[in-house]
């Protein structure tokens, strides 16, 4: 229909053209276009022929790591030199960029400074950093190596049957890589189930690291809120980004933390919208926590007079007191603080919850 329009436009302009000009104005063969359009759309190829003498690739396109906006990568499952099985994460790039794509840079970049700074055995680690340049092409295709990982959070919540004590665990494991994220001045931004890798024996490692960004020290100005994009995953996404806050801060982790740990007491998203909106968000989050009043911190954010909370009693969280018991409930309502300036608890606080009591690290 497209190339019939642009006809139609060309035969209008007809007696303008010269008679070698009408060539210029014929549309490529759909074939091509197709070709370009799957190009422009990031399809991407297998690992290249010169990683196979380092790593052995035994199962392509394992998995998809999700991200705000899009796929961010693909992995696959390989083998080193030593028989050990390994991630290898090919950084999602496209044809039209020079250099190494930027998420991947900055992925990179984060988790070699925290590496350097100590290790924490809840934070990805970086292995190797491979990148090969195309033939012909100033783009680079780059690769991470990291260790493997039988489950994400979500697959592993469905395939096992979840007790007390795990949730316990795996929660505390959470909230230590949060404080150690936030002890170094980095905000993840898109903490959610599958970002959250798990091993045998219930161990948590956090990745997904592509929007991680450095905050601003205390008293710095803010940056240009023009330039303020939004990263998180709506399920995950505070009520106060939903609203308009055009700022990052460590408080959307906490809330982000707190969606983490409903998924692991109920088994599912505790604020899924009935649409990717805000104000479909918004709602499901006033349905469960309940709506702030006019005098509120969040009613004075630009988007609130465009939410119509629901006029209802909160539903709350009565279901996850199986798992988490009283403590964990009173844990979980804090993390789901409206006020992320006054009520949402820093991730040292949170460590410091009666819900961890006699728990050993």
């Amino acid at each position: 229909r497209g190339l019939k329009m642009q006809a139609a436009a060309d035969a209008r302009f007809e007696p303008l053209l010269g008679a070698g000009d009408e060539a210029a104005l014929t549309p490529p063969p759909p074939a091509k276009r197709r070709c370009l359009h799957r190009r422009l759309r990031g399809k991407q190829a297998p690992p290249p022929e010169g990683l196979r003498g380092l790593y052995d690739v035994t199962t392509p396109r394992l998995d998809h790591i999700e991200a705000f906006g899009g796929v961010y990568g693909r992995v696959w499952v390989a083998r080193d030199r030593c028989g050990r099985r390994r991630w290898l994460k090919q950084v999602k790039s496209h044809s039209w960029q020079d250099g190494l794509p930027e998420h991947g840079v900055r992925e990179v970049a984060i988790l070699k400074d925290l590496a350097s700074i100590g290790h924490m055995p809840h934070i990805m680690s970086v292995e190797h950093v491979l990148a090969h340049r195309e033939a012909g092409s100033q783009c680079h295709r780059l690769h991470i190596v990291a260790g493997h990982a039988t489950h994400d959070l979500v697959t592993f919540t469905k395939a096992r049957e979840l007790t007390p004590a795990s949730v316990q665990s795996m929660v505390w494991q959470l909230a230590l890589a949060v404080d150690f994220l936030h002890a170094r001045s980095v905000l993840h931004r898109n903490l959610k189930p599958a970002s959250v890798l798990v091993n045998p024996g219930g161990h948590l490692v956090v990745s997904g690291f592509e929007t991680a960004i450095r905050s601003l020290p205390a008293g710095a100005p803010a940056a240009n809120p023009a330039g303020f994009i939004l990263r998180t995953h709506i399920a995950v996404r505070a009520p106060e980004l939903l609203l308009g806050l055009n700022r990052d801060h460590p408080g959307m982790d906490i809330w982000a933390l707190g969606c983490c740990v409903a998924f692991l007491a109920l088994g599912c998203w505790a604020f899924l919208p009935e649409d990717n909106s805000d104000e479909a968000a918004c709602r499901e989050i006033f349905r469960r926590v309940g709506k702030p009043g006019k005098d509120h911190i969040l009613a004075r954010l630009p988007n609130f007079e465009r939410i119509a909370p629901p006029d209802e009693e909160p539903r709350g969280f009565d279901e996850a007191r199986e798992l988490l018991g009283d403590q964990g409930l009173r844990l979980l309502e804090g993390l789901f603080a409206l006020d992320y300036a006054a009520d949402r608890p820093a991730a040292s606080r949170v460590l410091r919850h009666a819900y961890f009591a006699g728990l050993v690290a």
